[in-house]
């Protein structure tokens, strides 16, 4: 199976570059904010891939957090 990364996402009319390691995290990312809103996360689910649209706006949340990373640094500090 060829490896689907580096994939790219648009986000507020740019793009965020997502590598194999940061799919991961965006992951945990998006299971943290399931998890808040009172669902149960399950460990090593793809929330990208999901077809339920509340798990794909959970990674969507987590890639929105990444554009801002990419974009500003803003979550150095």
């Amino acid at each position: 199976m060829p490896n689907r990364f580096p994939k790219r996402y648009e986000v507020c009319g740019d793009h965020v570059v997502v590598s194999q390691e940061l799919h991961r995290t965006l992951n945990i990312l998006a299971g943290r904010f399931y998890s808040q809103m009172g669902y149960k996360h399950i460990e090593g689910f793809d929330y990208s891939s999901s077809l339920h649209p509340q798990e794909q706006l959970m990674y969507a949340f987590a890639l929105e957090a990444a554009y801002l990373q990419q974009s500003t640094g803003a979550l150095d500090d």
